[in-house]
């Protein structure tokens, strides 16, 4: 934990007064990256094939898709003057040294900063469900409408059980959006007992502490060393950059 990256103090100071605040406003939700687009794209010109019926019904012609992420792995933050390594993605492990959510342009102090500031607004906001989820809804509903995807966490994962649960109600209030997320925090997910929604998609993400806890039945993705490694284990789902659909689930 100690190679998380910490922001220069004085822009942590800065984000610490825009929390304080109004945290629920320091939300971002932002519009996707080039493979998000790659992605996008995919699904516009294969929104007709049989396959994608489900997705077609729920979203029509908005097949773009926004993100919201958080610190990939953590980062470094004063508390009372003392730098603290703030954990975010709770079930990493091999996965650390691998992430491209760790490297070249997700490093970038402006790119860093959104993804801090979302993480101290949520914990501004505190563990009530219904009031994440409400912030999170208000920070959706600023986007346009050609948007009807979002990505859970192209940086980041679910660190805590209301998280995971204020995302859940979100996408119970808004059916008419999809939401996806690769995530290694399988833990949270046994603790769920009423069924995620349709429009709630969830791949778990082999490479994390918890993969012997992976349902038989689940979805799931795995991060290859090589590409050579990648076609070994073909066709199971995988978290990267495919050259035609992105990361498409």
């Amino acid at each position: 934990m100690s190679c998380f990256q910490t922001l220069p103090k004085d822009i942590q100071d800065g984000i610490a007064r825009e929390v304080e605040a109004d945290p629920a406003a320091c939300l971002q939700v932002s519009r996707g990256n080039s493979k998000l687009r790659k992605t996008s794209e995919y699904i516009r010109d294969h929104i007709t094939d049989p396959g994608m019926q489900w997705l077609a019904d729920r979203i029509g012609d908005r097949y773009r898709i926004a993100s919201f992420n958080l610190p990939a792995g953590g980062y470094g933050w004063y508390v009372q003057g003392v730098l603290t390594m703030i954990l975010v993605c709770i079930g990493a492990l091999h996965c650390l040294h691998l992430c491209y959510a760790r490297q070249g342009r997700y490093t970038y102090t402006a790119a860093a900063r959104v993804r801090v500031r979302n993480h101290r607004a949520l914990l501004a906001l505190g563990r009530s469900v219904q009031d994440v989820a409400n912030a999170l809804l208000r920070a959706i509903s600023r986007l346009p409408r050609s948007v009807g995807i979002i990505r859970l966490h192209d940086s980041g994962d679910l660190y805590s059980l209301a998280y995971l649960q204020a995302w859940i109600l979100v996408a119970r209030q808004r059916p008419d959006l999809v939401f996806y997320l690769f995530t290694k925090s399988v833990l949270l997910f046994l603790r769920i007992r009423d069924e995620l929604p349709e429009n709630f998609v969830v791949t778990f993400s082999e490479g994390g502490k918890w993969d012997d806890r992976i349902p038989e039945y689940a979805r799931r993705s795995i991060i290859f060393g090589s590409a050579a490694d990648m076609q070994a284990h073909l066709p199971i789902v995988i978290d990267g950059n495919d050259p035609k659909r992105g990361d498409l689930p």
